[in-house]
This record gives C-alpha cells, sequence and structure tokens, in this order.
C-alpha cells in the first residue's frame, strides 16, 4: 500500500520517481566527468615498455583504455641501437598490449619516427589496437629486428616509408599476424610489409590498398645478406595494392613462400612475382587451395632471373 494514501501517496510516489531521476543524472555526469579525465597518455606504453626492458624474464601487461588514442605529438625521440628513432622505446622484453579498440599513432607534424621498435630478443604482442602515422624509412608501423612480434585483431594503416622500405612492417625475425588488417601504408618498397631474411606467418588477415614506388606493394618477401627469408599465408586476402607497375601483390625475392586457401587479386602489378635467389637455392612460391586471378600485368610472374618457380600443389585457380 502507498503510504498516506490518496493525493499523498501519490505525491510521495512522485517524489520518489524525481529522486530517482536525479540519481540517475548524477551518476551519468559522473561518468562523463570521469571519461573526460582520461589521459591515453604515450608515456604510460614508455613506461610498460621500460618496465619490460627491466625484468626481460618475465611477460609485462598493459591493458589500453577503449577507444583511446595514445598520440605521440613530440618534441623528443626515442633512439634506437641501429641509430634509428622511434616514437616508444626499443622493446627489448616481452610486453603484452591489450588494445582494446585503442590507437597508438603519431600525430600529423610531429618528429617523423617509426611507432614500435623491437630489438634483438625483444617480443611484443598486439592484441586488438591501431598502429597509425609512423613515419621512418625502415618499418614506419613496426621495425622487428631480430625479435619476435606477434600481432592479432589489429590494423597497421598509413604509416610511410618514404625512400625506404615496409611502410606497415618490416620483419627479420619471427612474426605472426592473425586476423588483422595492414592497409593504406606506403613505401619506396615493400607497402605493406616487409619480410627481409625473417619467418612470417599471416592468417586470416588482409593486405589492401597499400602502395609503392617500386614493384612490391603489398608484401615484399626477400633475403636478408645472411638469411633467406620464409612467408606463410592462410586464408588471407592480398588485393588492390599499389597502382600500374607499381603495384605487386607479393614479390618474392631469393626466398621461400607457401600459400593456403588465399586470394591475390586485383594488384595492378601483378598477382606473384618470383625471382632471384641462387641457382642452388632459387625463389620457390608453392600453392594450395589459392586463387590468383584479375592482377593486372600477370598474375604469376616468373620470368625474372633465377626464378625456381611457382608450385601448383594442389586445387589452384588463376
Amino acid at each position: 500500500m502507498v503510504p498516506g494514501g490518496g493525493n499523498q501517496g501519490k505525491r510521495f510516489v512522485r517524489l520518489a520517481l524525481i529522486a530517482a531521476m536525479l540519481a540517475l543524472l548524477s551518476g551519468m555526469m559522473s561518468s562523463l566527468e570521469s571519461d573526460a579525465a582520461l589521459t591515453c597518455d604515450i608515456a604510460d606504453i614508455s613506461a610498460a615498455i621500460a618496465a619490460a626492458n627491466n625484468n626481460p624474464s618475465e611477460p609485462t601487461a598493459l591493458s589500453l583504455t577503449l577507444g583511446c588514442f595514445y598520440t605521440f605529438d613530440g618534441p623528443d625521440v626515442f633512439t634506437n641501437s641501429d641509430d634509428s628513432v622511434s616514437a616508444l622505446p626499443e622493446l627489448a622484453g616481452h610486453l603484452i598490449i591489450t588494445g582494446n579498440g585503442a590507437t597508438i599513432n603519431r600525430a600529423d607534424g610531429a618528429p617523423a619516427a617509426r611507432i614500435f621498435s623491437i630489438g634483438t630478443g625483444g617480443n611484443l604482442e598486439l592484441d586488438g589496437v591501431s598502429i597509425m602515422g609512423g613515419d621512418s624509412q625502415l618499418g614506419a608501423g613496426i621495425l622487428n629486428r631480430g625479435g619476435t612480434l606477434k600481432i592479432t585483431s589489429s590494423y597497421v594503416e598509413n604509416n610511410s616509408a618514404s625512400g625506404g622500405l615496409g611502410g606497415g612492417i618490416v620483419s627479420t625475425g619471427t612474426a605472426v599476424i592473425r586476423s588483422s588488417t595492414i592497409r593504406g601504408n606506403s613505401a619506396t618498397l615493400g607497402g605493406g610489409v616487409a619480410n627481409l631474411g625473417g619467418d612470417m606467418t599471416l592468417d586470416a588477415s588482409t593486405i589492401t590498398a597499400n602502395s609503392s614506388d617500386f614493384g612490391p606493394a603489398g608484401i615484399y618477401n626477400l633475403a636478408s645478406d645472411s638469411s633467406t627469408a620464409t612467408l606463410t599465408l592462410v586464408n588471407s586476402t592480398i588485393a588492390a595494392n599499389g597502382s600500374g607497375t607499381a603495384g605487386i601483390g607479393v614479390l618474392n625475392y631469393g626466398s621461400t613462400v607457401n600459400g593456403y586457401n588465399v586470394t591475390i587479386a586485383l594488384n595492378p602489378g601483378g598477382g606473384i612475382n618470383n625471382q632471384g635467389g641462387t641457382a642452388e637455392a632459387p625463389a620457390v612460391t608453392t600453392l594450395w587451395n589459392t586463387i590468383v586471378a584479375e592482377n593486372g600485368t600477370t598474375d604469376c610472374d616468373i620470368s625474372q632471373t633465377r626464378s625456381g618457380g611457382i608450385v601448383d600443389a594442389s586445387h589452384n585457380l588463376d
């Protein structure tokens, strides 16, 4: 029964409803004030890298704030062991970043710098994060120099290696990229990704809308001075990269590519170009259940020197 009954009871109910609404509004305002106070400070990521470097035997975990932009705007940059510069310190330990949809980026007008540098022995795991706006001649988004890189459910986009190699990613170590998209990156060679004497796997990922000044716009898989490169493509798409002859989807130079259930299409400079290597160890690309179609110039180019060929292992279409 409503206390007091009649009009007095109705008045009591109205007052109770008003009080509840005011409490709800107060909670919403507190939440908005809390969101406004979020700093999304890139210094938090630098601090996590420092912690990982100080204790390399144990993984350091960092969870980013939902939807935040962690922006590098200078003026100071970090100098790496190879004398290149980055927006963040070089990683020598093991860092796991859960992005929660956050973005790590370099602001327009900030000093030229890549976003992440992984040194020899370093181990970086990224999940649910976007890497944007890096500017460096070698691996503008991420450079993995002999370490380990794992990217899951993430974006590497709009990074630039003008005059250099690998707009999105350069890896000379081990790299595994799953359920991710690499798009809108640019370089002189290897607009999206360059696997330089490393071991790289792309699984359920997309390489698209990357550009290069010459040749490989999507992926450049090439031997280093000390080792050949191995690229494994699984359930992935390499499409619509580059323009004109500077729009090859995958260029395999003196190394090995294995593709399983892959689509390589709409790359204007060609689908796969296989070349280089030595007489004893030529470049070889082997494909299973793969579609290579609608690429400009040619879908599969084995006309270059010392190509070991593109092997039709099973159930491919071109």
